[in-house]
């Protein structure tokens, strides 16, 4: 009598996976405005009351997943300029709700780097849900991305300006020797808020 051993399939149906869709909802308009002159920004998202709020809003066959819903893996990253994209963790000023995966920002990332500021950020929602009820694992999970861009606007309030006032000619007699005053006196003058005279130059004509 031979042995038989049996064994188990599993047949999912792939028609039966919904589609799965992530957006961004913010609370600030996604343009900042510098104030070059007073140095500050608007808003200022290192306010409490101006914290930037990203809520991710996760819909899978048009149902909506809440942020602990099984299966469901969510990471934000943070892109600023064209530099590569970095992975976002909680710190004292950047915030992960556990639960509701809200991304809370407490400071203002337009930092300058050798005195240039980043014209954009572009914050970065990363999806991937593996529907249990299908017996989806982590390797044929679904996955889905959104984006949301703050541009960076520069003004200037106050007008400014640099100039140069005194003599800038010397006469000289027929046998080539200085008349009147040998030396002659340049004032220099600015305007504008945050604008000091750092230093004196001469071109050789």
């Amino acid at each position: 009598m031979s042995n038989l051993s049996y064994g188990s399939i599993t047949i999912t149906d792939l028609t039966d996976l919904g589609e799965l869709s992530g957006q961004i909802m913010g609370n600030m308009p996604t343009t900042v405005i510098y104030d070059e002159d007073q140095q500050n920004f608007n808003p200022d998202w290192s306010n409490t009351s101006t914290n930037l709020q990203l809520t991710p809003l996760i819909l899978y066959g048009g149902n909506t997943l809440s942020g602990t819903s099984s299966g469901l893996t969510i990471n934000w990253k943070k892109k600023i300029g064209t530099n590569e994209a970095v992975t976002i963790t909680s710190s004292s000023t950047v915030l992960i709700n556990s639960s509701t995966k809200v991304l809370t920002i407490k400071e203002n990332p337009f930092i300058a780097v050798n005195n240039v500021m980043p014209s954009f950020i572009t914050y970065i929602l990363e999806v991937d849900y593996a529907d249990p009820s299908l017996g989806l694992t982590a390797q044929n999970a679904l996955h889905a991305e959104s984006r949301i861009t703050f541009s960076l606007l520069k003004q200037v309030s106050s007008t400014k300006s640099c100039k140069i006032t005194g003599e800038s000619i010397f006469t000289f007699d027929q046998y080539r020797s200085i008349k009147g005053n040998q030396t002659i006196t340049l004032t220099g003058e600015v305007k504008g808020t945050g604008l000091t005279i750092k230093g004196w130059y001469y071109k050789n004509g």
